[in-house]
């Protein structure tokens, strides 16, 4: 993300491609212009558009890479989320954009991810994490297996 950060001088979407139509249920879909493959200059993010409206199949994943103007636009953006039960950055996100400020589309390739707004895939990613870890992952792989086996 830095290196597209550097390379492009605008804030950075991290995206995964959408392939199922639950994808373009879950996420918000990043439309513009593809400067290459996996890149796009971001003009827009519709948040769970369905694949019919779905500008492209690039769902934004979190993990933002963004210019510091971002802190202005929270400040003048926070009270038109008040009372939401889930904070949404796409609306700020898309103000950015219609003042022509840069983002860019990028496709994370060759890494794991990880859904945790998903109480299953919250789960599965806490155990994941845990097996992986040399300090907890041997007790904690225990502990399941006796679980599963009562």
């Amino acid at each position: 993300m830095i290196a597209r950060y550097q390379e492009f001088d605008g804030a950075i979407l991290p995206c995964a491609r959408a392939t199922k139509d639950e994808d373009f249920e879950r996420y918000g879909i990043v439309g513009g212009d593809e400067l290459r493959d996996g890149v796009v200059r971001a003009t827009s993010i519709l948040e769970k558009p369905g694949r019919a409206a779905a500008q492209s199949n690039l769902a934004s994943i979190g993990g933002y890479l963004f210019t510091p103007e971002i802190f202005d636009y929270l400040e003048r953006l926070r009270d038109s989320q008040e009372g939401q039960p889930e904070f949404q950055i796409q609306p700020i996100i898309k103000s950015m954009m219609d003042d022509g400020k840069p983002f860019f589309a990028y496709e994370i390739e060759n890494a794991e991810y990880f859904d945790t707004g998903n109480k299953l895939e919250y789960l599965k990613t806490v155990v994941d994490f845990a097996l992986r870890r040399d300090d907890l992952g041997p007790d904690f792989r225990k502990y399941l297996e006796e679980r599963i086996r009562n």
